[in-house]
């Protein structure tokens, strides 16, 4: 198996196993490559079917964080290959983690994801479909594609639009990060605790877990280890929510844009940053981002990875994509070239060519 994931099994004292997949691309804050995520199927499929194994624990390794996404170089690169045709490894790798977070969405076993320091994007699409969610002091959310041109996909489509007070949509708009006292605060995550303390974690799992599979084993064991939400960072987002559910829920994306422009003046400095981010990244990602969310209110999730794979191919294989990446992580001059000036100049008729699939037939009909 590949260096990049750590797969390893602990003894219970019932007899059972916990299984354990460790993220291990730490130079690159364990960002996702095609590699890795054919790997974690493999071992989610392998414990799925064993008996012994009762509860999967998802982490990663290094002290910057858990999953810093999905490895935009490598999607850079299949584009720069081919430019305006086909992403072949891109595209592929797209349809690879679109089933990973397809089954774990749908996994028969409780799945115990352990999130320090950096979560982004790709690491989303490994975080959210758990059913145990921990968070650290160090801990950072956010889905900031609209810097490169993409936008939140990995199911983000499908969990997002959930989020309270359209806290999913303001993220999604601007690439603000939030801490884990705002993941408590919004369910994004429900256990707090210190962080390295993946070993105490594994060590109490290992003394409650029974033989068999058990939901109440494992909460109660998370309970007694939690630390009180208070202990967590002071709240970014939390004490906004009224302001931002306002904002979303206007009638419009210009009205939004506008509305959220217009937190550069706030005395807040996180919400001065979150218009700034969004003021800096693609229109085009923006009207991207908003246009699939509100397509994919209400569907079920294997209809939201459908619609994110029509629209990760036809992004990735548009030069704005290229332009996002070149600027902020190939030549770093921070300085994109986006083709729109304002969300204003894209028109409905050119957005709508972007939801249109590429092929006679979808890549994950059969989910």
């Amino acid at each position: 198996m590949s260096d990049c994931i750590l797969i390893r099994q602990y003894p219970c004292q019932s007899g059972a196993v916990l299984g354990r997949i460790s993220l291990n691309n730490v130079r690159a804050i364990n960002a996702l490559t095609q590699e890795m995520v054919d790997v974690m199927q493999l071992a989610l499929d392998d414990f799925a079917q064993r008996d012994d194994i009762v509860a999967v624990l998802i982490d990663g390794e290094g002290e910057k964080g858990f999953c810093a996404g999905g490895d935009i170089r490598a999607m850079y690169q299949a584009a720069q290959n081919n430019l305006g045709g086909p992403a072949v490894e891109a595209e592929w790798f797209f349809e690879r983690e679109y089933r990973l977070n397809f089954t774990m969405h749908n996994y028969p076993k409780p799945l115990i994801a352990y999130a320090h320091g950096i979560l982004m994007g790709g690491g989303m699409g490994l975080f959210e479909p758990c059913d145990y969610h921990i968070v650290t002091p160090s801990t950072r959310i956010a889905m900031p594609e609209i810097a490169i041109a993409l936008y939140p996909d990995v199911g983000a489509s499908y969990f997002m639009p959930k989020w309270p007070h359209g806290s999913g949509y303001f993220l999604a708009l601007t690439g603000a990060t939030i801490n884990a006292r705002d993941a408590l605060d919004l369910n994004l995550a429900d256990c707090f605790m210190p962080d390295a303390s993946q070993s105490l974690l594994i060590q109490e799992l290992c003394a409650a877990l029974p033989v068999s599979v058990s939901h109440t084993a494992v909460e109660n064991c998370l309970e007694r280890l939690s630390l009180p939400f208070e202990e967590a960072p002071a709240a970014q987002i939390t004490p906004h929510l009224a302001l931002i559910e306002d904002i979303v829920n206007r009638d419009n994306l210009n009205d939004t844009i506008e509305g959220i422009a217009e937190l550069r003046n706030s005395e807040d400095p996180w919400l001065q940053k979150a218009a700034h981010l969004m003021q800096a990244g693609s229109p085009l990602s923006i009207v991207w981002t908003y246009q699939q969310f509100r397509r994919c209110e209400g569907l079920g999730l294997a209809d939201c990875l459908r619609a994110e794979m029509i629209l990760s191919t036809n992004t990735v294989r548009h030069p704005e994509f290229s332009e996002g990446v070149r600027a902020l992580i190939i030549d770093k001059d921070k300085q994109p070239k986006w083709q729109f000036a304002s969300v204003e100049d894209v028109s409905e008729v050119y957005i709508a060519a972007f939801f249109e699939p590429p092929w006679t037939h979808n890549p994950l009909h059969d989910l």
